[in-house]
């Protein structure tokens, strides 16, 4: 099935693929009748074009008059605009003929009233006909009103022919497409819309509505193997007289239906919406609605096809016959994530009725189905097999009060798995929620619940009517639970005669198996107090449960929980399961197998209890005691049978023990058992416990248990069992030891002795040696299964091979052939100890895994060989590789500390050997062992030779000591010689090789010969006799060297190295000491540099309005009634904004502005509760009375309304000009009335308002600019009910902590760092001031002769503020934060203004000579600059406290601008008895400035104002 899917999905992309090919460059001819697109088609074959290209016109309507348009070899593409055209066929013949590898593409088209009709060609197609091999595509198109009509009105009428089929389309063989096009209205005897017969059918966005069919297929009929797409598509009221009211596919075709709807489509035999036989289709996110077939599978029907669903929702269809959702004749379906809703059937399986094959349901809802007689939900048929998993059937139901199943019928030879399933809320009128004759499983959770069975009374006296319940098996039929729970369900009997009506009811031949399963909270209500709450066992009937527990609702009961038919039948021995039946069916969970074989020929019932348990519900108002819980459930006991009174119960190697049915936990409000009580009498207690004497039971009956099963240590479970907890009690399986490895032997003894270990044995002698060992594994343990065993590739040595690697025991055998070990002395070096290997093997058998190590000891003997010895020692990787000298090995001889060379043994394979004496641990190593190594050294000169001695150092390496009497001390040639039993060694590698002894002499010399130079040491000569000494009188032979005898020299050498070595000390010492102190000076240049830089910025951000004066009038202060946000009284137009300075300061000459400065009294908000805002009125009215200022001029600068709350950067840019701010205003008003912080509830006065920073900032930048005396403190003193101003300078301590501004509060700390760059420019300044103020006092400036004195600054102060600047000038600055700016600021300032004043000098001096000599005026200034020049008085200045006033403020902006900004072209030149001073403007004057210090002293200072063209 997944491959026919991916087969149709291929076949869309293709035919995907094929549609949108690009067109050519063919001509578009224009069409306005059936004539011109026949023209147009003859002309392009004629011309021999392959395509042609035909555009009607919109709402232009072509009548067809002479039969259909044939399009034959060619592609054509007939297209419109707009709304589109319309082809007419006029009902006379089909519109279209499309053959011979033709192709036609209708876009925008609208074809209809087409017909086929018995003619000479046979086929059908109402308005198109495509043939083998052509293609047709409908884009946007629309087919309506066609018909295939097959009557032959001539001579054999009534006769169905080909011509018959497809309403609207009939491909026989060809490739149709539909993209958003629609069929509608087209009628055939087959295939109403499309009939298909092979080819391919691909239909996306499209629909089909109101088509019809006299047989099969009223809309897509899919014959001959054809394949069709269907996505995203609707096909709307089809009907069809006979099978698939929308679909049918026959004769191996092949359907995809996707993401489509098929709604209210009817059959008139089977399948309401598809019908599929010998078919197969994929149908996903779909809906099927309200679909019927007058038959069976109201919306799909199969037979013997295949069908997978996905997401699929059937809702509201209905069948007359079976199967209102699905029905299925043999086949092979799959679903998934579906749900049947509202499904019904007159006669079976109102969802799904099942009559053979296979069906597999996953997570899918069965809901509210129904059917008129039986199998509401589910019908499993003779020889169906269902498998459910994760499902729900809910609220079925049958209507015929006999209906059989409400929920589900399994038939006879049918088979049902539900695993993790629900039934609930099913109900039935007498004869069961699920009803088996078959084989029905309930696994892995599934439950039964809320479900009822009732007899109304109207039943008669059949017998049959006096039987049934929730869950119903008879006539053979097999139901098993297992750990599933049956609960909450009712069975309700109102007739008269003796019923047997359970929740479980079992009758004659039937069997019901309940494993580890649970009934819950299960009522059974009877007229006549009979029948069973749980299960009721019939005569003949067989109830075997293994852990089942009953669990007694608190109420009432009317009936025991467990009944039976008559005696209960004693068997011995459980009976043996049938041969030949298989245990475990193609699904996963519990084995479809009867677990316990039927008996035949008996009548009474088999009941067998394992492990039961009776418990009470918690929370009973009336606690029941152990015998009445026993007393409801199993009434006297007599279903019970213990360990003892039944052999063979359990399987031999399990154990058995009787367990309580009534346990201590079941029993409410009693304290628990102790430790040490007395199990004996503690269940006497618990059995007796009651309120109510009369019902103590005695001892015997008080203790009623049931046999339980375990397979207890070391057995377990047999293999295969359904679960392991059941494989105690079933037979066939029981318990078993584990399999496990017991025993290795070596396969070829007979003896079979157990090994503990292997040993090999080789020998290296002659050639090399090769041993095997092949090994038997027996297993232990009676479980029946298949041992895999695995040898570790890991633990295999390199000098080991193993082989096989893995293998299995067949679960029959005891012992199998295992591994064969195979060890090869090949490349192995000869060890004194064994070589060991640890072999490990793993076992698993039936999930229990074993491990076991085999050690494997290789023992390995080597003889030494004089091929491979040689002199030297053996690579790091132990091999011998002798190598050739190209020059004699020179040593060094001496007496006290002889030399030594090593030679190495080796064997065969030029490794080294490990015995130090020719080995004889076995007789073939003695046979080819050498007996001795012999070591040589021959002198050259006298031509004697001495056999020198040899030690054996380790692993076959042995060491010669170059020491020999007979030449002890003397130097000259030898040779060294290395034979092993006079054979020389290494020859077989290198013979005859050549070595080079002293320049200008080639020798030959043996292959195992060194030659050996010996020489004096450094500091020794060679002497006469051949020894070494020391030449001259002045050294002596000391400890083997020549050593001077001059004590002197030697001192006199340590004082020249120590006099070097202090020269070279010092220098380097200096040479250090200068560059720390170069990089020191460069690194306090560069922070000179970086703070000159920054106080530079501070000047210039000081001086430079970087956010518009925002100013609101009083009279627009006072409207508002409350403070406002700068944004609201911008958008307001409440505001005064002036965005230069010169705007600013030509606005205030004319309009008094006055700075108001306040505490806020919230955290967002200035004055939450209005404190401020009448004070603010009262005090500026005052003010203006005070200084007679007109109100409507008075403007006031407010935090609130004049710097931006909102814009973090804004805000920042005009802190940054609060100094400019303040310069142009003219009073200062601080209003601090008594009030309380609304966040902190802290009280709120003056003296709060001068600890905070922000506060303190304000009213020093007013100071800067006005002084002291224009800052007025407003409070709650009123005199004579007007607010009292009172001066800031009659406040003790007022100014001087007003400019500690770092010493005040700060909501955030961090904002100190932010205000030290403003500050530093709002001190650079007033220090400019100061400095101008110095060099305009007597003396400062004089011409004389043409010629500047110079400057010279006087201790003029700046009034009170500056006074307490300098005095708090370390509080002022901090020097955590501003470290040396100040003085930096200080030092650049008094430079920079010394450079304008020397530069003021020179042109006072030229000024004076031009006047003094007119006639040089011209060529100094040029001939009119006489003009520049002006006198006028200076004006008045009124004596202030202030740093600089108002006059000169322009002055000192103009002085910074100067000193740190590009210079002017122009400027101008103040000399006054105050110095020089540069202004770009007129000094403003107004009139409310006579009002600055109303205190202070008028005084005029004449000056001069001269401006200089430079």
């Amino acid at each position: 099935m997944a491959a026919n899917v991916r087969l149709l999905v291929a076949l869309g992309a293709a035919a995907a693929v094929w549609a949108g090919v690009q067109q050519d460059s063919t001509a578009i001819i224009t069409a306005t009748s059936a004539q011109d697109v026949r023209a147009a088609l003859v002309q392009a074959q004629d011309a021999g074009s392959v395509e042609s290209l035909i555009y009607l016109e919109e709402g232009r309507h072509l009548q067809l008059d002479g039969g259909p348009i044939a399009v034959a070899g060619i592609r054509v593409r007939i297209f419109s605009s707009g709304e589109g055209a319309t082809i007419d066929a006029m009902q006379r013949s089909r519109a279209f003929i499309v053959s011979h590898g033709g192709s036609l593409i209708l876009d925008n088209v609208h074809v209809t009233r087409g017909i086929s009709r018995w003619t000479s060609d046979r086929h059908g197609g109402g308005c198109i006909l495509v043939l083998a091999g052509c293609n047709l595509t409908l884009s946007r198109a629309r087919l309506s009103h066609c018909v295939a009509d097959g009557r032959d009105t001539s001579s054999q009428a009534g006769l169905e022919l080909p011509s018959a089929h497809g309403g609207g389309i009939s491909s026989e063989g060809g490739t149709v497409w539909l993209t958003r096009s629609v069929i509608t209205e087209c009628q055939a005897v087959d295939g109403g819309a499309i009939f298909a017969t092979g080819g391919f059918l691909y239909a996306e966005e499209s629909v089909f509505r109101g088509c019809t069919s006299e047989r099969e297929a009223g809309c897509l009929a899919l014959l001959g193997q054809a394949r069709a797409a269907i996505r995203r598509s609707r096909l709307d009221g089809c009907e069809s007289g006979s099978v698939g009211g929308a679909i049918f596919a026959a004769d191996g075709s092949q359907l995809l239906l996707e993401e489509s709807v098929v709604v209210a489509c009817t059959a008139g035999a089977d399948g309401g919406a598809i019908a599929l036989l010998d078919a197969s289709a994929y149908v996903r996110n779909a809906e099927l609605l309200s679909c019927r077939a007058r038959q069976n599978g109201g919306a799909l029907w199969l037979g013997t096809s295949n069908l997978a669903l996905y997401a699929v929702t059937i809702r509201g269809c209905d069948a007359s016959g079976g199967g209102g959702g699905l029905f299925l004749e043999m086949g092979e379906v799959y679903i998934a994530d579906c749900t049947f809703e509202v499904c019904t059937a007159v006669e079976l399986g109102g969802g799904l009725a099942l009559r053979g094959g296979s069906v597999q349901l996953n997570t899918t809802l069965i809901v509210r189905c129904s059917s008129g007689r039986d199998a509401g939900g589910v019908a499993a048929g003779s020889g169906t097999v269902l498998a459910m998993r994760g499902c729900i059937l809910r609220e079925c139901s049958v209507a015929e009060m006999r209906g059989l199943g409400s929920a589900m019928v399994v038939g006879q030879n049918g088979v049902a798995l539900l695993q993790s399933t629900t039934v609930e809320r099913c109900h039935s009128e007498m004869y069961g929620t699920l009803y088996v004759e078959g084989n029905l499983t309930l696994s892995d959770g599934s439950e039964i619940s809320d479900c009822t069975a009732r007899d109304s009374g109207i039943s008669g006296s059949s017998e049959d009517s006096r039987r049934g319940g929730v869950l119903w098996v008879r006539r053979g039929g097999v139901a098993r639970l297992l750990h599933s729970t049956i609960s909450n369900c009712h069975v309700l009997d109102l007739s008269t005669p003796q019923t047997y009506f359970a929740v479980a009811s079992v009758d004659y031949r039937g069997t019901l198996e309940l494993f580890h399963s649970t009934f819950r909270n299960n009522t059974m209500h009877s007229a006549t107090n009979d029948g069973a709450s749980a299960v009721f066992v019939h005569r003949g009937g067989v109830f075997i449960s293994v852990g089942l527990e009953i669990q007694i609702s608190c109420g009432k009961a009317d009936v025991q929980a467990i009944v039976t038919e008559g005696p209960v039948q004693r068997r011995a021995a459980a009976p043996a399961p049938p041969a030949g039946l298989h245990r475990s069916l193609p699904v996963d969970g519990f084995g479809g197998d009867f677990v316990f074989a039927q008996p035949a020929g008996h009548a009474d019932p088999v009941v067998k209890l394992y492990a039961f348990r009776a418990v009470v519900v918690d929370g009973c108002a009336e606690p029941r005691t152990a015998a009445q819980i026993l007393e409801v459930t199993l009434g006297s006991g007599d279903l019970l049978e213990t360990c003892g009174s039944a052999a063979g119960m359990c399987d031999e190697l399990s154990k058995c023990s009787d367990e309580l049915i009534v346990r201590e936990e079941a029993l409410a409000g009693r304290r628990s058992m102790s430790p040490n009580a007395d199990p004996y009498l503690e269940g006497l207690r618990l059995s007796t416990w009651s309120d109510n004497a009369s019902t103590k039971l005695s001892l015997a009956a008080a203790r009623v248990t049931s046999p339980s099963c375990a397979c207890l240590p070391p057995t377990t479970p047999a293999l295969g069992a359904p679960k392991a907890s059941l494989a105690p009690y079933l037979p066939g399986y029981g318990c078993a030891t584990p399999r496990h490895p017991s025993d290795i032997t070596v396969l070829e003894r007979e003896s079979g002795a157990r090994i503990a270990h292997v040993v090999l044995t080789l020998t290296k002698t002659g050639v090399n040696d090769e041993q095997s060992v092949a090994l038997r594994m027996h297993m232990g343990g009676t479980e029946r299964a298949k041992a895999a065993w695995t040898v570790d590739r890991n633990s295999v040595p390199r000098w080991l091979s193993v082989s096989p690697l893995a293998g299995e025991i067949s679960p029959d055998a005891q012992s199998a052939a295992f591994v064969t070990i195979t060890a090869n002395s090949k490349g192995m070096p000869e060890r004194l100890e064994p070589y060991a290997a640890m072999l490990n093997v793993s076992v698993n058998s039936g999930g229990t895994v074993d491990t076991i190590t085999l050690p494997v000891y290789t023992i390995l003997a080597a003889t030494s060989t004089p091929t491979t010895s040689m002199w030297g020692e053996p690579q790091p990787d132990g091999t011998c590789t002798p190598t050739q000298r190209t020059e004699p090995l020179r040593l060094v001889l001496h007496s006290s500390l002889p030399r030594r060379i090593l030679f190495s043994a080796c064997d065969r394979d030029g490794l080294v050997v490990q015995h130090s004496l020719p080995s004889s641990r076995t007789a073939k190593a003695i046979e080819f062992s050498p007996r001795r190594y012999r070591v040589t050294m021959h002198c050259e000169m006298t031509g004697l030779t001495d056999e020198l001695l040899y030690l054996y150092v380790s692993e076959g390496t042995y060491a010669v000591p170059l020491y020999s009497r007979q030449f002890d001390g003397l130097t000259g040639k030898f040779t060294l010689k290395l034979e092993l039993d006079d054979e020389p060694c290494g020859c077989g590698a290198a013979a005859g090789r050549r070595l080079q002894g002293p320049p200008g002499e080639n020798r030959s010399v043996g292959c195992a010969e060194i030659a050996v130079l010996a020489v004096c040491p450094d500091g020794l000569v060679e002497m006469a006799d051949r020894t070494c000494g020391c030449d001259g009188i002045w050294y002596r032979k000391h400890a083997g060297i020549c050593v001077p005898e001059l004590g002197p020299l030697l001192l006199l050498s340590g004082g020249l190295v120590a006099g070097v070595l202090l020269v070279v000390s010092m220098c380097v010492c200096a040479r250090r000491a200068h560059r720390t102190r170069k990089l020191a000076l460069a690194a306090a240049a560069r922070e000179r540099r970086c703070q000159r830089r920054r106080v530079r910025k501070a000047m210039s951000d000081a001086t430079a309005l970087k956010f518009p004066l925002c100013v609101m009038r009083l009279s627009s202060f006072r409207r508002s009634g409350s403070l406002v946000a700068y944004e609201d009284a911008r958008d307001g137009g409440l505001l005064r904004c002036c965005d230069s300075w010169e705007e600013a300061s030509h606005f205030s000459s004319k309009c008094p502005l006055i700075f108001i400065s306040h505490q806020w009294l919230s955290r967002t908000s200035p004055d939450p509760h209005d404190v401020h805002f009448p004070c603010i009125i009262r005090a500026v009215e005052a003010l203006c009375d005070e200084h007679g200022l007109d109100p409507e001029d008075v403007h006031i600068w407010l935090d609130y309304h004049s710097i931006p709350q909102h814009n973090e950067a804004t805000k920042a840019l005009a802190i940054g000009s609060i100094a400019l701010y303040a310069a142009c205003t003219s009073y200062f008003i601080v209003c601090a009335p008594d009030s309380t912080h609304v966040d902190t509830g802290l009280p709120c006065d003056a003296e709060t308002y001068l600890a905070r920073g922000w506060c303190r900032l304000e009213q020093w930048a007013f100071m800067t600019a006005n002084g002291a005396d224009s800052i007025y403190c407003c409070g709650v003193q009123l005199v004579e009910g007007q607010p009292r101003l009172m001066p800031i300078v009659d406040v003790v301590r007022w100014v001087e902590r007003s400019i500690k501004v770092f010493s005040g509060d700060f909501t955030c700390e961090k904002d100190k760092k932010l205000l030290v760059d403003v500050v530093l420019g709002m001190y650079g300044l007033a220090y400019v001031s100061m400095l101008q103020r110095e060099a305009s006092a007597p003396g400062a400036l004089k011409v004389d002769g043409g010629r500047a004195t110079g400057l010279r600054r006087t201790q003029i102060q700046g009034g009170l503020v500056g006074e307490l600047q300098a005095a708090n000038k370390e509080t002022i600055f901090p020097r955590h934060l501003f470290g040396e700016l100040v003085e930096v600021l200080e030092a650049e300032l008094e430079a920079s203004l010394a450079k304008v004043s020397a530069s003021a000098s020179e042109e006072m001096l030229h000024l004076e000579q031009a006047r003094r000599h007119p006639a040089r005026r011209k060529s100094r200034f040029g001939r009119n600059d006489s003009k520049n020049v002006e006198c006028e008085p200076a004006v008045t200045r009124s004596h202030s406290h202030a740093l600089f006033g108002k006059d000169g403020f322009q002055a000192v902006l103009q002085a910074s601008s100067h000193m740190y900004k590009c210079t002017p072209r122009t400027r101008s030149l103040k000399s006054s008895s105050d110095g020089p001073h540069f202004a770009g403007s007129a000094t403003r004057r107004g009139e409310h400035m006579a009002h600055n210090d109303s205190r202070g002293e008028k005084e005029d200072v004449p000056g001069l104002i001269i401006s200089v063209t430079v």
